[in-house]
């Protein structure tokens, strides 16, 4: 019941807001609402498939969970729980420190943590994973895209 009046909030969510973006995709340009424009008749396509396809039966979940997952309220459910809060913890404090440290910095630690503490990963392994996720992203949006990434201050007084 829940996932059905889920996807019927979400439809219509998605309908408004490709109303919206009607406008913008017909523009001077034509292209500038297009992303938006996109993503929402995405979401209601989404919608509608999660409303077709949810079973509707309370307390019974449309794909039976993997043996050794555990039920709710098993501990192996929080645990999913914590992550996720940790998850969010992580990205505010991308957020946060993103100009101030500066990009480099600041996905290198975002990469480390994460794969470390969420992933369980060795330091090794997280800090090797995370140099590569940080140059991958550097010459992605620095180099192809030319995209300005900040510096940081920490960055900028000593080599500014």
């Amino acid at each position: 019941m829940l996932e059905k009046v889920l996807a019927s909030v979400l439809a219509g969510v998605g309908a408004i807001w490709f109303a919206a973006s009607w406008n913008l995709a017909s523009g001077a340009a034509g292209y500038g609402g297009a992303f938006p424009l996109g993503l929402s008749a995405l979401l209601v396509a989404l919608s509608l498939l999660l409303l077709v396809t949810s079973r509707g039966v309370r307390g019974t979940p449309a794909v039976s969970p993997p043996p050794g997952t555990g039920t709710a309220g098993n501990a192996k459910d929080w645990n999913g729980t914590v992550a996720a809060a940790w998850l969010v913890a992580l990205l505010g404090g991308y957020a946060i420190f993103f100009d101030l440290l500066g990009f480099v910095l600041v996905t290198l630690l975002f990469g480390a943590v994460y794969l470390r503490l969420l992933h369980r990963a060795s330091w090794k392994a997280s800090l090797v994973t995370s140099v590569l996720l940080t140059l991958g992203g550097y010459l992605v949006f620095r180099v192809l895209l030319g995209v300005p990434l900040p510096t940081g201050l920490l960055v900028g007084e000593i080599f500014g």
